[in-house]
């Protein structure tokens, strides 16, 4: 037994200290054929090199230059170039010889290569990534690579790469050089199954004695693992049940779980779909010596293409990682921010895809453990359920100030008034940004083009750091057809529905309107007002990507409905206090407008029953006809009173029309020369009449429009313009074109002049400049405002010049037709009123006024006419019908008691008298608009006299259709 004891005491020292000689021996005879083939290698390689720079020298700075396209392969020098690197390889035993560059974009720039094989590479060739060789050999040293790193694409060629200068010493170009690696992978191949299979006959008898005890230790190292896992979860959860807040408590969980993993960086990263970058939210590093918050372009495609959008409940969502990021290539795109191997566990929140979990080891490769990834998995859910309950924290902090913020506008918007309306409105929205976090709220408010389709206005304005008023945007500017924005947005709007998100995931249309306003999420919220879809409220953020939850969106719902309700109320009284004001104004205008109308009405009046008065106390025939006169002039002016009321009164109603007759414009301002000739000379004013030369002779328009016009500006200058002033009226023609002239009429006086603050109420109608005019010169202040409008009949405008003491110049511009003097050939001239005699021709008078029926019988007495009357209608059809050959003209008035004028013509007309057909029937009545006339002439009549009658319109009308 002691032997036995013995030989076991010391055969295992001597197994050992034999297989170590053995181990000894093969080591070093494995170093000797691994350093044979180490030299092999070294001299390959160093032959390479010799070779690329060999290469490098057989072309110049200024032949690369040359070729920089596709195009420049058609070159000479192309070919040159491939038939020298096709010699190279020949004659320095090289597989592959080729020349590249580094292009604008950082990647690899094929030039030529000597293969001319179908996969030859070129500047046709797509560029291609920068691999480390051709890195080294831009920074100015020649690289060849170890053996077995090969370049992307071409496995099994040992290249290697020299820079190519130009004569400054800049590296312009790279000349690389393959060759297989086949004979020195043998090689290598051969010495690494003999040195391997020397030494593993000694690993094997080593590793068997010492495999019980590590099975042993390795045992006791996963107890000891366990227990320091569940530790740390206690730890972990004692952590997140504190009442800190999780922005505290999420990095403590990181640090205790990298510290216990022994990894370099722990890190959450969070990202959008839309997004071509992700952030580190919360980062733990083991040193300074990394990169803390690192982002890389395209990883974030591959996150949410590894982890699905959504959990579903119950569903296990598998943590992926990768011991080797080096060996992976699918995961290559880590090595960009220097890491090796990894873990990432992915977070939901609330059933969707939050953030990830990475646990980088930055170093080294790793091989991840099962126990590893599963306490990893525990980490990433309790780091989950903290993020929602903190989530939920926060909406509920939001929800509440949210509320506060509404109910704090609403109290503002409640106690504004309309001075203080927008920087209220303003101060709110303020309130409503601040606690939603926008930089951006806009009112829109909705319309119908002319086109019927349905549009939206900015209205009302807040930006951040804007002025503290939001100033309106102008309509035309900042309206929009929803059609142009979203096919679709405003049935989803009408419907209630509030749209939200981000902008990259929009609609085209939309998201490229908002990408140029710098907007990366927005919400859209309706605004419906007694049911009716009133337009929305936009609220933005231009400077983060997020979606805003449903109690942002419900609360902002009714943010936007108090809003639109201050602003309908701000409207309602705003326009309440116009009203108020315009009722004022227009009530003071019409009293001051009646006070003149009674002072103008009965001042001639007062001269009609004066003059009469005097007429019948005297027998003086001299100054009965001298009163007779003035009655006359006073009735004339009552008659022009008269009919400057009805023609305002038919321009309100839009029923002014113009005549278009053929005229001698000339000789119409020669008429009125005449016309203010006479007030002007009694003033002892100066009258000069300028006509140029070139106004058309002969024009087409209203004559008797344009006389009213220039007589009213010519009566004014007479009337504000002292004694012994000066008066001028200029016509000139302006431009021509399709048979169209524009003349200019200018009035100038050196007057009392009118101030600028009058110069507001000149044509308003009812008005005049200064409210103490009527008092000193008389007059209605209709005269300006008729002919603004008669000038604007003609396409024209009226504009005035004028200063206090220094005059007046009034000029009118307007268009008439060109005419001719065949228009005025066949045109009948009036007659002479004096010296016709009817004898021998009958007329029935309609006429129900007894003493209109002796004007009338008066006026014709000199010209021998026998006139039978009748009282209405009905009599005068009943006296026709009695002798139809007997009457030669029928006056007809209107207004007749038992039945009108109107319906006596037609029923006249309507008869079987041949005589009924032909018989001139003259309109006489006070109905003189145009309309009237043209109805008259509609049921039947041939002629039109307006009262107060003219009695030589009537003698020369009656002629006209006797004679």
């Amino acid at each position: 037994m002691e032997k036995l004891s013995y030989r076991n005491k010391f055969s295992a020292p001597m197994f050992f200290v034999f297989a170590a000689v053995v181990l000894v021996i093969s080591v070093i005879i494995g170093v000797q054929i691994s350093t044979s083939a180490s030299i092999l290698e070294r001299e390959t390689e160093q032959r390479l090199l010799a070779a690329s720079r060999l290469l490098a020298t057989r072309v110049t700075a200024q032949e690369l230059a040359q070729l920089r396209g596709p195009d420049d392969m058609q070159k000479p020098l192309f070919a040159e170039l491939r038939q020298r690197l096709v010699r190279f390889a020949e004659e320095s035993n090289v597989l592959y010889a080729y020349f590249e560059r580094e292009d604008e974009d950082g990647w690899v720039q094929y030039i030529v290569d000597n293969d001319l094989t179908e996969g030859t590479v070129n500047l046709a060739s797509e560029s291609v990534h920068m691999e480390q060789g051709v890195l080294e050999a831009l920074s100015g040293m020649a690289y060849v690579p170890e053996l077995g790193s090969y370049s992307p694409g071409y496995d099994g060629l040992l290249s290697a790469f020299a820079p190519v200068f130009d004569e400054n010493g800049a590296v312009v170009a790279v000349a690389g050089v393959d060759i297989s690696d086949a004979a020195l992978l043998a090689v290598r191949n051969r010495t690494n199954i003999m040195v391997t299979l020397l030494i593993a006959a000694t690993v094997v008898a080593m590793a068997s004695g010492y495999f019980n005890f590590l099975l042993h230790r390795r045992r006791q190292q996963v107890l000891s693992g366990q227990l320091r896992q569940q530790e740390l979860m206690s730890r972990l959860s004692a952590n997140f049940l504190s009442n800190q807040d999780v922005s505290e408590l999420i990095p403590n969980a990181l640090r205790m779980t990298g510290e216990f993993l022994g990894v370099t960086r722990m890190l959450i990263s969070v990202s959008q779909p839309d997004s071509v970058r992700s952030h580190a939210a919360y980062v733990w590093c083991a040193t300074d010596k990394i990169n803390t918050a690192p982002t890389v372009e395209g990883l974030n495609e591959l996150i949410h293409g590894s982890f699905p959008p959504t959990q579903q409940p119950g569903q296990a969502v598998p943590t992926i990682y990768c011991n080797n990021t080096h060996a992976d290539a699918k995961y290559a795109i880590m090595q960009r921010v220097k890491v090796k191997a990894f873990v990432w566990a992915p977070l939901y929140v609330q059933g969707k895809f939050w953030a990830m979990l990475s646990i980088e080891e930055c170093f080294k490769p790793r091989e991840w453990t099962q126990s590893e990834q599963q306490l990893i998995s525990l980490v990433g859910s309790v780091i989950a359920a903290a993020e929602t309950r903190g989530l939920t924290e926060r909406h509920l902090r939001l929800q509440d100030r949210m509320l506060h913020a509404v109910n704090d506008a609403a109290g503002i918007l409640l106690a504004s008034d309309v001075q203080s309306f927008e920087r209220d409105l303003c101060a709110s929205m303020n309130l409503m940004a601040e606690c939603v976090d926008v930089d951006r709220i806009f009112v829109w408010e909705n319309f119908t083009d002319s086109d019927g389709q349905l549009c939206h206005r900015h209205v009302y304005g807040w930006q951040s750091g804007a002025s503290v008023r939001p100033l309106p945007a102008q309509a035309e500017d900042r309206a929009y057809a929803y059609r142009d924005r979203m096919p679709d947005l405003a049935d989803q709007l009408a419907a209630g529905k509030s749209i939200s998100g981000l902008v990259n995931r929009m609609p085209p249309q939309m998201r490229a309107w908002m990408r140029e306003e710098g907007v990366q999420s927005e919400l859209l919220v309706p605004v419906l007002v007694r049911g009716q879809f009133w337009g929305f409220i936009s609220f933005e953020d231009r400077h983060r990507e997020r979606e805003f939850s449903k109690e942002e969106q419900a609360i902002l719902c009714s943010g936007s409905l108090l809003i639109v309700s201050a602003m309908q109320r701000n409207e309602t009284t705003q326009s309440l206090v116009e009203a108020r004001e315009a009722a004022f104004s227009s009530a003071r205008a019409k009293s001051d407008f009646l006070t003149n109308m009674s002072h103008e009405i009965r001042t001639p009046i007062n001269a009609v029953t004066g003059m009469a008065a005097i007429a019948r106390g005297t027998r003086d025939l001299d100054k009965i006809y001298g009163c007779l006169d003035k009655i006359d002039a006073a009735s004339r002016q009552l008659l022009g009173l008269i009919n400057d009321i009805l023609d305002m009164s038919k321009i309100e109603a839009q029923k002014l029309d113009l005549a278009a007759d053929a005229f001698m414009l000339s000789a119409t301002i020669q008429n009125i020369r005449s016309i203010i000739g006479i007030r002007a000379a009694e003033k002892q004013q100066v009258l000069t009449v300028d006509v140029a030369g070139d106004v058309p002779p002969v024009s087409v328009g209203d004559e008797m429009r344009i006389s009213q016009v220039l007589i009213n500006l010519l009566s004014n200058a007479v009337k504000f313009t002292p004694e012994y002033g000066r008066i001028t009226l200029s016509l000139k023609l302006l431009s021509s074109r399709e048979g169209r002239d524009e003349l200019e009429a200018s009035v100038s006086d050196t007057g009392i002049g009118i101030a600028p603050d009058q110069m507001e109420r000149l044509f308003t109608a009812f008005e005049q400049a200064d409210r103490s005019t009527a008092r000193r010169f008389g007059g209605t202040g209709l005269g300006l405002a008729i002919s603004k409008r008669i000038v604007e009949l003609m396409d024209g405008d009226i504009t005035v010049q004028s200063a206090p003491g220094e005059g007046s110049t009034f000029t009118a511009r307007f268009w008439l037709n060109r005419g001719t003097t065949d228009m005025l050939a066949g045109a009948m001239p009036t007659p002479d009123a004096v010296g016709h005699d009817f004898s021998g021709c009958v007329a029935l008078l309609a006429e129900d006024v007894e003493v209109n029926r002796e004007i009338v019988m008066e006026l014709l007495r000199d010209t021998h006419l026998t006139i039978d009357c009748a009282g209405n209608g009905q009599e005068v059809l009943d006296m026709f019908c009695a002798a139809p050959e007997r009457y030669d003209i029928i006056y007809m008035d209107i207004h007749m008691p038992v039945m009108d004028g109107y319906t006596a013509t037609e029923k006249l007309r309507a008869m079987d008298f041949p005589r009924a057909k032909g018989v001139p029937i003259v309109a006489m009545t006070a109905n003189a608009f145009s309309e009237d006339v043209a109805r008259c002439l509609q049921v039947g009549m041939n002629d039109h006299v307006a009262k107060p009658i003219d009695w030589k319109v009537l003698v020369a009308k009656t002629a006209k259709h006797l004679l």
